[in-house]
């Protein structure tokens, strides 16, 4: 009797080890000898939807082509292309406040967006290849404003015009009162829910053409937001932040947005890290422990309304920040046993708080990948190609209650001095080549800041295996095998 219980987990550990990786061994009894059917293979076909990208923001390429005037349409129509033949479906980028002081007789429009910067790109460039746009409303949409300014600014400024606000601030009280449909908000609120509106108001979403923003992430990490140095903001703050800007939105605000663009435009709350938050409680909050805080603060808001203020949940699984602490290596592949019980966890937050109808939106995940590089770790592109396909597998396997998977990213942050090196820039699928000397640049970022330092027409110098990795699954999705076992014994 013993013996033959050993036997049968022996003999499922014994399959798993010589199957290939796409087959799913599903041990239903069977009291038969009967080969396995082709009926027990079955396959997902395109992903569709599923399948996203984070890619270049618009910001960064703004009169970086001599040949064109503002936005760089060349660096976006290569883009555009590339993505499109890769089957991306969805892309992510971020929306910015100006930070420079304008040209000599221009707007001065620092604290402001210029929503000109992303234009092409919502208008023209994923209309034509059907790619739908998530736009990220994150802490760099609150920036200063100068003296002049008709509108509010803050009014114990330091730093001058254009300067990035403490995001600490959005948890100040709430001393300002901006009227329907917002009521009380405090300065750093207040300026970003005009920013929020004007690009809301630019980019009314367009189900039937295409074109405009089809969802909306508010705020991004902000359970341990970068150069926090762990810490993060105030669940309660943001759930404050969140619910005005989703009840205004859905409520008819601005109103010259479409209605119907309002109905089918997504809200979701940002990206949440996988790691701690040190300084949201005491003794820190974890990830799970921070969405439910986000849910008991919204659920007034879902008492009178039947639901809760968002159309979705943000998450990054970071395999690799699932463990304590942030390491430096080069891949989290050995860490990838740990995506699905988080997300299993993070799941039953929601359930447990009666959400049953959102999903999480996986906006960012990733791995990086030096293209000519075989080190002790092994040939870092392949390595990276096969996370890649293991993690969109894992995750679409949880696609009851996962929306999409947006990769972190398309190309790699910057071209790197020394490419041997895997470093902290190998996060693309490509890598576009270097900028030469002989192609001037006017952007009024400096090139410390990212800018300027790929080639002005956005060429590909290698397209990496993840790249080829990302279309076979988004064009062939994944093959599943059931595989049905005899019983053991009577």
């Amino acid at each position: 009797m013993v013996r033959r219980w050993i036997f049968v987990p022996l003999l499922l550990s014994v399959l798993a080890a010589v199957l290939p990786s796409a087959f799913v061994a599903n041990a239903a009894p069977n009291n038969n000898t009967t080969p396995v059917s082709p009926s027990a293979v079955t396959s997902s076909g395109p992903l569709g939807d599923f399948m996203g990208m984070v890619i270049r923001d618009p910001h960064y390429e703004w009169n970086t082509n001599s040949a064109f005037q503002g936005s760089n349409k060349a660096f976006y129509d290569e883009m555009g292309r590339n993505l499109a033949a890769a089957g991306v479906k969805w892309v992510r980028f971020e929306i910015f406040s100006e930070e420079f002081a304008p040209a000599e007789g221009s707007t001065d429009v620092r604290g402001k967006v210029n929503v000109e910067k992303y234009r092409y790109f919502i208008e023209q460039v994923a209309p034509r290849h059907k790619i739908k746009v998530l736009a990220l409303l994150a802490t760099p949409l609150v920036r200063q404003r100068p003296s002049d300014s008709s509108t509010f600014r803050f009014p114990d400024d330091v730093y001058g015009p254009g300067a990035y606000i403490d995001p600490k601030r959005i948890e100040d009280p709430l001393t300002i009162n901006m009227g329907e449909p917002f009521g009380y908000v405090n300065p750093y609120m207040r300026i970003w829910l005009e920013n929020a509106f004007e690009v809301a108001k630019a980019f009314p979403y367009n189900a039937e053409k295409g074109s405009g923003i089809a969802a909306f992430e508010v705020l991004n990490e902000e359970n341990r937001y970068l150069g926090g140095g762990g810490r993060g903001l105030k669940p309660q703050s943001v759930a404050i932040l969140l619910t005005k800007f989703y009840r205004a939105f859905k409520a008819g605000y601005p109103e010259t947005t479409p209605t119907t663009s309002r109905q089918n435009t997504s809200i979701i709350l940002g990206g949440l890290h996988p790691d701690r938050c040190d300084d949201c409680a005491v003794g820190g909050m974890n990830d799970r422990m921070y969405l439910d805080a986000i849910y008991k603060a919204t659920v007034g808001y879902r008492n009178t309304n039947g639901k809760y203020p968002f159309d979705g949940i943000g998450y990054h699984p970071y395999a690799g920040e699932m463990r304590s602490g942030l390491l430096p290596e080069e891949t989290a592949y050995e860490d990838l046993f740990r995506v699905v019980p988080r997300m299993d966890q993070m799941r039953n937050i929601m359930v447990q708080n009666g959400d049953t109808q959102n999903k999480f939106w996986v906006t960012e995940v990733g791995d990086r990948g030096a293209p000519i590089t075989v080190d002790a770790a092994g040939d870092n592109e392949r390595r990276q190609a096969t996370f890649m396909r293991d993690i969109y597998r894992k995750l679409y396997l949880r696609r009851e209650y996962i929306a999409n998977v947006f990769w972190f990213k398309y190309e790699d942050f910057a071209v790197p001095s020394d490419a041997t090196k895997t470093g902290t820039e190998n996060w693309g699928v490509v890598r576009l080549q270097q900028r030469p000397t002989s192609q001037t640049c006017t952007q009024e970022i400096p090139v410390a800041r990212q800018t300027c330092e790929y080639e002005q027409n956005g060429t590909v110098q290698r397209f990496k295996l993840s790249y080829t990795t990302y279309k076979d699954i988004a064009e062939k999705g994944f093959t599943f095998y059931t595989l049905y076992l005899p019983s053991i014994g009577q």
